[in-house]
């Protein structure tokens, strides 16, 4: 991976370097939950790809196209962040007891 490299999956964009993610990662406390990059799909955690293995999806706002959403398997709102890597350490957060 570039140094700086841009993904877009489903319409969203990931811009950040691998050493913003370390510095993010060095705050998350649990393996599971640390963000790394999944070839061919982006900046993904352990925990994400469980939730996505279970039908979860994170998919851009209609009504806002900056805003991204997390839906659960029966496609109920679940999260919002202003990008994947907002809305993985909002996951952080949840999988801590914060939610």
């Amino acid at each position: 991976m570039n140094q700086k490299e841009i993904i877009e999956i489903n319409g969203m964009e990931d811009l950040i370097t691998q050493k913003e993610i370390d510095e993010i990662n060095e705050g998350i406390p649990f393996v599971d939950t640390k963000i790394y990059w999944k070839e061919n799909y982006g900046w993904t955690s352990q925990y994400w790809d469980k939730l996505y293995k279970m039908g979860w999806r994170m998919v851009q706002s209609k009504k806002d196209p900056k805003i991204v959403i997390a839906q659960d398997e029966n496609g109920n709102f679940c999260f919002s962040a202003q990008d994947r890597i907002d809305l993985l350490k909002t996951l952080v957060h949840y999988f801590i007891g914060g939610g």
